[in-house]
């Protein structure tokens, strides 16, 4: 039994889909872009429950070798997670950049909201050098933006990947609350 648990949730970690995709003006529900926030559905837990699940979840592996990685709580409702990467590079020809975020989780009976609040990238031993998500000049360079003039996208590589380190970090969120059920 104790095996056939643990392979369905290896499967629902492999099939986990994006949950966020990355407009110009910042991170959106896949589903809904209107919406800047998703809200996962964790039925069958209190909201005490998913708070205490998802808090010893990030304190035990959610960007644990971060720089001034900083846990905030009020009183059992939300959690604000900031801090920043090591340097690491957006695609494969940029530069290494500080990634420094922060995140926020809410929750009620049954559901977790998630939200990036920001999500900044700034060059090692910067002198002000900056990728940005968006760029409106008609010049745009895609090594220093995701999305161009009019809101296109210049460089996909770097939307793929800074979407991919939101999504992972959401589904290591869930997979980590799932595991609280079967230990």
């Amino acid at each position: 039994m104790k095996n056939i648990l643990c392979f369905l949730f290896l499967l629902l970690f492999l099939s986990a889909k994006g949950q966020v995709v990355l407009t110009p003006y910042g991170f959106a529900d896949i589903n809904d872009t209107a919406k800047k926030y998703i809200v996962l559905d964790m039925s069958q837990k209190t909201r005490r429950q998913l708070f205490n699940e998802t808090l010893a979840t990030i304190n035990k592996s959610i960007l644990t070798n971060s720089k001034k990685r900083t846990i905030d709580t009020v009183g059992g409702t939300s959690i604000l997670l900031t801090g920043e990467t090591q340097p690491s590079k957006i695609t494969k020809r940029s530069i290494p950049f500080y990634w420094k975020y922060s995140f926020s989780y809410s929750f009620k009976d049954g559901k977790i909201r998630f939200e990036v609040n920001s999500l900044i990238f700034e060059a090692k031993g910067s002198a002000g050098e900056i990728f940005k998500i968006s760029n409106p000049n008609k010049n745009a360079s895609k090594y220093a933006c995701v999305f161009g003039y009019e809101n296109q996208v210049v460089n996909q590589e770097a939307k793929t990947n800074i979407e991919k380190f939101v999504n992972d970090l959401i589904n290591n969120t869930i997979l980590g609350i799932k595991e609280w059920e079967t230990w």
